[in-house]
């Protein structure tokens, strides 16, 4: 039996069987909404909501900054935690410096949770330490 569903993306109306389960109307429609998810709902660019200039990358929350010195070209974004580490230090992080969240959450950006390593290798030596006390 086919009944009426209402497209996700572009809120047009469509018949499809109730067993598909079918959301968007389209292929298109469906690949044009799945390019919103790396952002969440409520984050995305063209979202009426998008007055915060934040969004979310890879589980990291990016913060909308074309000023800054450390700023992804040619869309102006840096990772929040970098900023939140910066106003904690009181200057720009370095390039090789590295903001470690300490309990695992990328996206949990208090003062708190965040640990500055010099580079990469005292980061990676920090995680082969506490996986040693883990496993002990």
């Amino acid at each position: 039996m086919k009944v009426l569903h209402k497209c996700l993306f572009c809120n047009k109306k469509f018949f499809d069987y109730l067993s598909n389960n079918r959301k968007y109307c389209s292929r298109s429609c469906h690949g044009k909404n799945n390019t919103r998810t790396q952002y969440k709902v409520g984050h995305a660019p063209n979202d009426k909501n998008f007055k915060t200039g934040k969004v979310l990358c890879k589980g990291y929350v990016m913060v909308l900054n074309k000023k800054h010195p450390n700023a992804t070209l040619p869309h102006g974004y840096i990772r929040e935690h970098r900023i939140v580490m910066e106003s904690i230090i009181g200057h720009h992080l370095l390039p090789e410096e590295v903001v470690h969240h300490k309990n695992g959450i990328k996206s949990d950006n208090r003062k708190e949770n965040l640990q500055l390593f010099n580079n990469h290798k005292e980061h990676r030596l920090h995680h082969v330490k506490e996986k040693r006390i883990c496993q002990k």
